[in-house]
């Protein structure tokens, strides 16, 4: 039975195992943080129709660019703090897109969104995050 599974196991999606791998505390941030963006969380990409604006594997990549890595045995307040900067930064960062408030206000669905601006795409979503790391570190009390 062993070697029958073994010959035909078929590797998860990245998005398959941040949703479902709860040791790795920027897994459980950045499902928390997809509690408030349409995100694709059971597949790689995003379908081109799709009513989901981008795939958990980007939303996680964008935030651990934006807070560091995290790692398993990280102090409460450390992952505390590190969602409390992630959630503030991408509330300011929606915010200022014009694009991503018709989305959540319907006037604009995500795959027009992903089709006609880059805002819409998992690149945009990692160079805000790179920027906001950035950011942070020489105004540190700029979303406070």
């Amino acid at each position: 039975m062993f070697s029958d599974l073994n010959r035909t196991v078929h590797k998860t999606s990245r998005s398959l195992d941040i949703l479902y791998d709860h040791r790795d505390p920027l897994n459980s941030l950045t499902i928390a943080m997809s509690d408030a963006v349409p995100v694709e969380k059971d597949r790689p990409t995003v379908a081109q129709k799709s009513a989901k604006v981008v795939a958990l594997s980007a939303l996680y990549d964008a935030t651990k660019m934006l807070v560091g890595p995290l790692k398993e045995d990280a102090p409460e307040e450390q992952v505390a703090e590190a969602e409390q900067k992630a959630k503030e930064y991408w509330t300011a960062v929606g915010d200022a897109i014009p694009m991503w408030q018709e989305v959540v206000r319907c006037e604009l669905r995500p795959a027009e969104l992903r089709a006609e601006y880059i805002c819409g795409h998992a690149v945009a979503f990692w160079a805000l995050g790179s920027a906001g790391r950035s950011l942070l570190k020489v105004y540190p009390d700029a979303i406070s």
